[in-house]
């Protein structure tokens, strides 16, 4: 069980989910696991978030919104605490 998780809700966010993601991952803190809500998106956010691997575990859903994505997100994680995330967060790595 991952101590922290981002969770990231995501529809259409293609442009910007990539650089999101690689910024989660690049911390220096490794006890996380990031879970990708794809709320449902008609764009190529789904593969772009399946793309990255370990960490980030992916979900899909019809599309229902932002507090029901995130609230799924919360529910899919059983870590200790939990970070809300955004397509455009982006968080400079440790050095």
């Amino acid at each position: 069980m991952p101590r922290v998780t981002i969770v990231v809700p995501a529809y259409n966010a293609a442009r910007f989910l990539k650089s999101t993601l690689e910024s989660a991952v690049a911390q220096t803190f490794r006890d996380i696991e990031v879970i990708v809500v794809n709320d449902g998106s008609s764009d190529a956010t789904g593969a772009i978030a399946e793309s990255i691997g370990h960490p980030v575990r992916v979900l899909h859903q019809q599309n229902a919104g932002m507090s029901v994505s995130r609230n799924l997100g919360i529910a899919s994680s059983d870590s200790e605490y939990i970070a809300l995330g955004q397509r455009r967060c982006l968080a400079p790595a440790e050095n």
